[in-house]
């Protein structure tokens, strides 16, 4: 994606170079991760996220998603630890844990933008409002939300303010669930 013209890009990129690129340091491929290694998963978003991991971008009915990915979520998910999810991942998690739950059992609660393709209700889940500089935790899945860049009209600070509100959370849920300082 180009997001100076807003225009999608044909070129081809390796996902693994540009992760190793962005995190400056050492990297995994996904099949390595194990929800036993970790305290919580952080999934950020944007349009490569949706189109590298799953079918999002180019389908909104029935998304199909990376399968290690999903077997990554899906452990958090067993196994109670906390996943949160920016910008446009939420909706994937929704459609995981949808598959996972049933979507008429307990709709997953979820923010992305001002949701006018309904596109959370026909994954699964639930649309609630909430403001860029905040996040949202869905107490019944254990999973927390915000959505950055969703709204175009979005300030820098205010996509920092809503990512530091979802981390703060889940570090806050993990402290009291362990009764030990996360962080």
């Amino acid at each position: 994606m180009n997001h100076k013209t807003k225009e999608a890009t044909e070129e081809k990129r390796n996902v693994l170079a540009e992760v190793a690129r962005i995190a400056r340091g050492e990297i995994y491929e996904l099949k390595e991760a194990k929800a036993e290694n970790f305290d919580m998963l952080v999934v950020p978003g944007g349009y490569g996220f949706a189109k590298n991991l799953s079918d999002l971008a180019k389908n909104k009915d029935m998304v199909t998603v990376m399968p290690e990915f999903e077997r990554l979520v899906s452990e958090f998910f067993v196994t109670k630890k906390p996943i949160g999810a920016i910008c446009i991942s939420p909706a994937i998690i929704v459609s995981i844990l949808s598959s996972k739950i049933g979507k008429e059992e307990s709709k997953v609660k979820i923010t992305i933008e001002d949701d006018r393709e309904q596109l959370i209700e026909k994954l699964g889940g639930e649309y609630i409002k909430c403001d860029t500089g905040l996040s949202i935790e869905d107490e019944e899945h254990n999973v927390f939300f915000c959505s950055a860049y969703m709204r175009s009209d979005e300030s820098i600070y205010s996509v920092y303010e809503g990512i530091k509100h979802m981390i703060d959370s889940m570090v806050k849920k993990i402290n009291k669930k362990t009764k030990q300082t996360f962080l």
